[in-house]
């Protein structure tokens, strides 16, 4: 048996649930605009697909079309950056992501990305390790590092 109450909270909430996903997806548009992949890779790839960048972040595409390894640098999960990074440009959600390293660290077939603390050092680390990509701020200019678009 269904109460007045009930019948008035469900539209209720639901307005309220939709109100919050549009301000989540407004916020992380503008954000989104600063964020790029960022390669110390080949010179010859100057894109990827979502679906090429998913298997590289999930860590099913290891080397690189030329045959050198690929190395994964990420931010921790819980950093802001990271999670707009999942969500918006692999379309994924972050606890995806982890559960399929877990897996693959678990299992013993894989090993997960290389975290980092922050940007500064995910940037470090690009610089100095060829054959790895990671994710960062648009703006960063550095000759070493290459910036591409997801197609």
């Amino acid at each position: 048996m269904r109460t007045a109450c009930s019948t008035f909270l469900a539209p209720l909430i639901a307005s309220l649930w939709l109100m919050m996903m549009c301000f989540e997806c407004t916020a992380s548009a503008t954000d989104l605009a600063d964020l790029s992949l960022a390669l110390h890779a080949p010179p010859n790839i100057e894109e990827l697909s979502i679906n090429e960048a998913r298997a590289i972040f999930s860590m099913r595409m290891r080397i690189w079309p030329d045959g050198s390894p690929i190395t994964v640098f990420v931010l921790p999960n819980n950093n802001p950056k990271h999670n707009l990074f999942v969500r918006s440009l692999l379309r994924l959600l972050p606890h995806q992501l982890k559960r399929n390293w877990d897996r693959l660290v678990y299992t013993g077939i894989g090993q997960a990305p290389i975290e980092v603390a922050n940007e500064q050092q995910m940037i470090q680390q690009l610089r100095s390790t060829p054959g790895s990509i990671g994710y960062i701020n648009s703006g960063i200019q550095d000759e070493t590092l290459h910036l591409i678009k997801l197609r």
